[in-house]
């Protein structure tokens, strides 16, 4: 993955920041077999919302999360966001993969989700509705709770289910009185850990259970400097938890 953007055109911003050649933290896939049938597994950690800006003195390692000025606040806040749209892109390259069945280009009516139970999950730093999280979950439509997920369609070959409907709802199905979140920010809520699912393993014949895991009693509020929780034993987000059934 290569892209270079006006934004980035700068004298003042460092060359290894103007230019995407891979995704910040690797990707880890996995595959896996139970009782005979393959399962395949990805997971991602996409770039931070937390901006950090490079030093320009080559004897200071680490980052700063302060800008020097809105110039370098912008800039940087665009190279953000569009690492996290790059390395959405690269993981639904690798989804398209294993939902093609090996033809050459991906096809809707060759999908092969409905046969192979495909699992991507990972903290994405965006929410549901984000243009990054959209791009994994492939065509629209078909959301779990909408009338399109009762009915089968092309798009369901490629097309993922992202679980966070599905999370908390009690034994008779009925969601919870809070909203599902993942992290807390400044005090506000966000669920940006996903887990998605292939038609396989997500029908309306078939629901997995999903649920969200706190390591403590409360999840802590963050905010921009990361250095506040240098002490704190547990981590800032809640674990996404699923059961499927093949």
């Amino acid at each position: 993955m290569q892209a270079r953007d006006p934004v980035f055109d700068d004298a003042e911003t460092e060359e290894d920041e103007s230019l995407t050649q891979a995704m910040g933290r690797g990707g880890l896939e996995i595959s896996i077999d139970v009782d005979g049938e393959e399962v395949s597994l990805l997971n991602a950690h996409f770039k931070s919302k937390l901006i950090s800006y490079a030093r320009r003195r080559p004897d200071v390692p680490g980052s700063r999360f302060q800008p020097r000025d809105e110039d370098e606040r912008y800039r940087y806040a665009a190279y953000a966001l569009y690492l996290r749209t790059g390395e959405a892109l690269t993981i639904r390259n690798r989804l398209n993969a294993l939902l093609s069945g090996g033809s050459s280009a991906p096809n809707p009516r060759q999908g092969l989700g409905c046969e192979k139970a495909v699992i991507f999950c990972g903290d994405l730093n965006d929410e549901p509705q984000a243009a990054t999280t959209q791009i994994i979950q492939g065509p629209s439509g078909s959301e779990i709770g909408t009338a399109g997920f009762r009915s089968v369609d092309l798009g369901d070959g490629y097309r993922l289910w992202n679980l966070a409907p599905l999370l908390n709802r009690d034994g008779d199905g009925l969601p919870p009185l809070e909203a599902p979140y993942t992290r807390r920010f400044k005090g506000r809520g966000e669920l940006i850990d996903h887990i998605f699912a292939s038609h396989r393993l997500v029908n309306p014949a078939n629901l997995p259970l999903a649920r969200t895991v706190l390591a403590t009693a409360e999840l802590p509020s963050v905010g921009d400097t990361p250095a506040e929780r240098n002490q704190d034993p547990a981590s800032d987000h809640a674990a996404v938890v699923a059961t499927f059934t093949l």
